[in-house]
């Protein structure tokens, strides 16, 4: 997920390069390393509080896990997160060709 979003900041960065894109870019890539680092401290912190912990990755393996739609396998909860950045990639590609061609 996160390759995906850096590859949008760094396609679209590429492609759109100037002067001014380097602190552009650097603030993009901070804010996506806090995106991830933020969620990522959670655990711990619920981990200490109360008895619940997060799924190991063979226990979500083997159960999958339950969405609003229902009971998903792991594949169909991993396809479902990782479909948005992979959406989002492909628009900054899809912007990048435009602009090359016009």
């Amino acid at each position: 997920m996160a390759t995906m979003f850096t590859g949008f900041v760094a396609v679209l960065g590429l492609a759109f390069r100037g002067g001014h894109m380097a602190v552009v870019v650097g603030v993009i890539f901070a804010f996506i390393a806090a995106f991830f680092a933020v969620p990522a401290l959670f655990p711990r912190i619920a981990a200490r509080e109360t008895s619940t912990r997060a799924l190991s990755w063979s226990e979500f393996a083997d159960r999958g896990i339950m969405t609003a739609t229902g009971h998903s396998t792991a594949r169909e909860a991993t396809t479902l997160v990782l479909l948005l950045p992979f959406l989002i990639l492909m628009f900054g590609i899809a912007v990048v060709t435009i602009a090359s061609l016009v």
